[in-house]
């Protein structure tokens, strides 16, 4: 899949880099977002999968395109990082408010027209807005380039705030989403506003799968007022196809809860990921109640599909680290297998001939979280298959799939033995993948000894670490990272952003560990130790 992403992706450079080329490095966005919209677009030709994925891994990459890039070196770090996932998720909203057919022939005449030249944003609006307003799919007194330089020329996307008036009708305000607020922050936030699409379904009416809006928010409304359904839920954001946040108030989150309990189904699958994703980002930023979040991942117990799931589970990979090693990390994990042992029961630990894509990697990330959970018959398996290994290094039984998780558990459960087994391995191995798959799972033991050592051999030349590898070996490490700063150079830019998340998460645990840890000993979830 990831060989097949690629292909796509650098094809697609013959095109969007090649034979229209962004006039700066500003414009960088058109080149990475284009490549990386086009690797779903390629890969539905070929599996029937490709819009599942992408929402997966939109999920991942919600944050603002603008934050433009003005120098070779910031380029350089960040490129492909900033551009491509957000850059994606902006196209690919343009093509659901455009329509796909109109999206295509302005496309198409976009790249015509700028063959082997250089080109701007604004070139690529004009080719869109004549074909809009050409095919009717958008309004006369709107542009392409009025709404998306919102979206484009400032940082951050934003969070709609939907209030059901229980009259028929509901109010809307919008204000930039900001995961973490400083001083500066919350004085700027206000002065932000985009040109939000407008869609929703309803108990009413759920369906899902109108993507073009009927209706639009302009920055220049502070609050709008449109009509809904008297009575149920409404869900905001069809198909996740706006690059923005939702949030309801309380009776309309209940509602919501209530449908995911009683019968998930009647939600889209894509959807039912929004909401969770957007739920628990929301309650990391202080807009909604961890309560109601934790009430909300409750209906797991009965999901079956990927997307909702992995979408939950990387939500819950935050709090999960905010309490590794605190007194309430017990109820945690019992709340956490409470969830998911209904699906892990489900699935066979060894892959089956007739698996989809999608159930492949359901069952990777499934298994992964129960034995990162220390469910015994999973890290059992884990350990077993790894000494199966190690007894015969040039059989492995180990699916390459289950690789990444079966060593980190086999690491961290073992010895020095098991550790220098995967280091031998990862000096001898000639393939990039395994070496780097090796190095990351060396950083899972828990022997303090051994982990000074690694890091040792991460920023001194000639231990055995490639040069390219070093940046996996410092991970979340600041103590280490300050200690030894004069020897990590390169990889300045990293260990600040490391120092800073390291600051934030001390205000989370100020603020919410316990909020959390008394909702999981009210509902029952309690260390058993």
């Amino acid at each position: 899949m990831n060989a097949a992403r690629t292909i796509v992706h650098e094809l697609a450079h013959q095109w969007f880099g090649n034979l229209v080329t962004p006039e700066w490095w500003t414009e960088l966005w058109l080149n990475e977002g284009f490549a990386s919209y086009m690797e779903y677009i390629g890969l539905n030709a070929w599996l029937s999968l490709a819009s599942t994925l992408y929402f997966r891994n939109f999920f991942k990459s919600m944050y603002g395109v603008a934050d433009f890039i003005n120098n070779i070196r910031g380029c350089s770090v960040s490129s492909e990082l900033c551009s491509a996932p957000c850059g994606s998720s902006v196209i690919r909203m343009m093509s659901s408010f455009l329509t796909e057919n109109t999206f295509r022939k302005g496309l198409s005449k976009y790249l015509t027209e700028k063959a082997f030249k250089n080109a701007v944003q604004d070139d690529l609006w004009h080719h869109l807005t004549q074909q809009a307003h050409e095919d009717k799919t958008l309004d006369k007194d709107k542009t392409v380039k009025e709404i998306m330089d919102t979206w484009t020329l400032q940082m951050g996307f934003p969070v709609l705030n939907v209030t059901n008036n229980k009259n028929g009708k509901a109010t809307l305000t919008q204000e930039r989403f900001l995961l973490s607020k400083n001083a500066s922050s919350s004085n700027t936030k206000d002065s932000y506003r985009w040109w939000i699409p407008i869609t929703f379904a309803s108990r009413e009416n759920p369906n899902f799968n109108v993507t073009n809006p009927k209706l639009w928010m302009s920055p220049k409304e502070s609050t709008k007022t449109i009509e809904i359904p008297k009575d149920g839920w409404v869900i905001f954001n069809n198909k996740q196809t706006g690059v923005y946040r939702v949030n309801y108030d309380d009776r309309n989150w209940e509602m919501i809860i209530d449908q995911l309990l009683i019968d998930h189904t009647v939600i889209d699958p894509i959807n039912r990921a929004q909401i969770i994703d957007d739920a628990m980002t929301l309650a990391q930023a202080g807009l909604l109640p961890y309560e109601t979040a934790f009430k909300l991942l409750s209906y797991l117990k009965k999901e079956t599909e990927y997307v909702p799931w992995g979408t939950a589970l990387d939500s819950l990979k935050y709090i999960k680290r905010m309490f590794q090693h605190t007194g309430g990390y017990g109820a945690l994990r019992e709340f956490s297998l409470s969830l998911i042992l209904p699906i892990f029961e489900k699935l066979e630990f060894e892959e089956k001939e007739n698996d989809n894509v999608l159930d492949k990697i359901k069952r990777v990330e499934i298994l992964s979280r129960v034995c990162s959970l220390g469910y015994k018959p999973c890290v059992n398996l884990s350990v077993d298959l790894y000494k199966a290994w190690m007894e015969n290094p040039d059989l492995s039984k180990i699916s390459p799939n289950f690789k990444k998780f079966v060593f980190c558990i086999a690491i961290r459960e073992g010895g020095f033995d098991e550790w220098k087994f995967s280091w031998d391995r990862y000096e001898k191995s000639n393939d990039g993948a395994e070496k780097n798959l090796l190095l990351n799972a060396l950083g899972c033991s828990k022997k303090s000894w051994i982990l000074n050592e690694y890091l040792n051999r991460g920023i001194k030349e000639g231990k055995g670490i490639r040069k390219q590898d070093s940046a996996s070996v410092f991970k979340s490490l600041k103590d280490f990272l300050k200690k030894n700063k004069d020897g990590l150079l390169p990889a300045e830019r990293a260990a600040q952003q490391a120092l800073e998340k390291a600051e934030n998460n001390l205000k989370w645990m100020d603020n919410y560990y316990q909020v959390i840890l008394d909702w999981l000993n009210n509902n029952n979830f309690r260390n058993n130790i």
